[in-house]
């Protein structure tokens, strides 16, 4: 490996580390929540407006990365993990629901201003190995996603929601380090795009409707997936409770979906380097219809052995698609992945939203297996995409 190769593996790493701090913290939210339900009697469509709002404060991340792009001081927005450590201190302490939304909005703002920022110099930093970069520091966020529930879920049995107060001196003592390490070493990149070609008025329309068109599809794809996903990290607590199980139990089989799920984004990441993205975010998503269904009517080790497996798949794609977003997708390298990664957010966000209303309305039994079958037109929608898109 060259030397600048190494060089820029350090910032990555500790990119890696700021991203692991904050998603810690939005891993622990759907157990928090279960937790504030029996302390102040949290509905399973008040569970679903708590989690969707906090999701949808990521409409915001373009605006952190446009305003990024003009300023071009991005040191500011890797505080965020700082916020959003905060944020999910406050919904421990509340008591009431108002109090629990202001503390899920808090911690929102400081979750939108990492990623995009943060997504744009790892992959800048990347080199032509753009995909290997991005794995790393999606295995650092996934990792703190799925440690959280595990360490989590003790702590609240234990200590009940206030318990997480003492887990925020993690980002104070983090997130200042990695800022210093990370000093002037922060890099913004404008993604490759095809260049719009020079022809007649017709022409050129036609091109962008073709663009339009292919932002839809991306966004769509982006969205089934999204109302799946989501719905399964944050309503299985939920169901494992329902189910009579306890929090340790709900917290240990929400990280072995969360843990191997950092392991497939590595994985997707890294293959998408060396084949086609929309062949590799096929193979992740077909095959989690019959393992959802298979979820719900399993018990013992098969419950660890299913989440294991949807774990993997479902997050396999994710980074794949982040990195189709910003090259799809209008604006600066930092408003491009604002935006990618702002309606990857805002899908996650209507998830919650949705699954919590269906599953008032029917079970989360029924809920989940209804939402089993979003993968497949996902699958379908791909083939409208461009065929040749492999790592760059």
């Amino acid at each position: 490996m060259t030397s600048t190769g190494l060089n820029n593996r350090r910032p990555v790493t500790w990119l890696a580390l700021a991203h692991f701090a904050n998603d810690f913290f939005s891993g622990i939210l759907g157990l928090l929540l279960a937790a504030q339900a029996d302390q102040i009697g949290l509905s399973k469509t008040q569970i679903g407006i708590a989690s969707g709002l906090y999701l949808s404060v990521s409409i915001a991340q373009p605006m952190f990365g446009w305003i990024t792009d003009r300023t071009q001081r991005p040191a500011i927005m890797i505080t965020g993990p700082v916020w959003t450590a905060l944020g999910m201190m406050l919904c421990g302490l509340s008591t009431n629901f108002p109090m629990l939304i202001a503390g899920v909005l808090f911690a929102g703002v400081g979750n939108a201003m990492f990623h995009p920022i943060a997504l744009t110099s790892v992959r800048a930093l990347g080199g032509s190995r753009k995909g290997k970069s991005v794995a790393v520091f999606m295995l650092g966020g996934n990792s703190g996603f799925a440690i959280a529930p595990f360490i989590t879920g003790f702590v609240l049995e234990a200590a009940g929601p206030r318990g997480i107060t003492p887990l925020v001196a993690i980002n104070f003592i983090l997130v200042p380090l990695i800022l210093w390490r990370l000093s002037g070493q922060l890099t913004l990149e404008v993604p490759h795009r095809q260049p719009i070609p020079a022809a007649t008025e017709a022409t050129t329309r036609r091109w962008y409707q073709g663009a339009l068109m292919v932002i839809g599809v991306y966004m769509l794809v982006v969205l089934l997936r999204g109302l799946l996903h989501q719905g399964l990290v944050t309503y299985m607590p939920v169901y494992f409770k329902e189910q009579g199980r306890d929090l340790e139990f709900a917290g240990i089989a929400t990280s072995f979906l969360l843990a191997f799920g950092a392991v497939g984004s590595y994985t997707g990441a890294s293959l998408s380097d060396r084949f086609s993205r929309s062949l590799l975010i096929a193979l992740s998503l077909i095959p989690a219809t019959p393992l959802v269904l298979l979820l719900i009517h399993v018990d013992g080790a098969w419950i660890f052995a299913l989440n294991l497996a949807l774990g993997f798949l479902l997050s396999a794609s994710w980074p794949i698609l982040l990195l189709m977003g910003q090259e799809i997708f209008p604006g600066g390298a930092n408003g491009a992945s604002g935006l990618a990664f702002g309606w990857g957010f805002i899908c996650s966000a209507m998830g919650n939203f949705l699954t919590g209303i269906l599953a008032d309305a029917i079970g989360l039994q029924n809920t989940f297996q209804a939402l089993a079958f979003l993968p497949l037109p996902a699958t379908i929608l791909l083939l409208l995409l461009p065929r040749h898109q492999k790592g760059e």
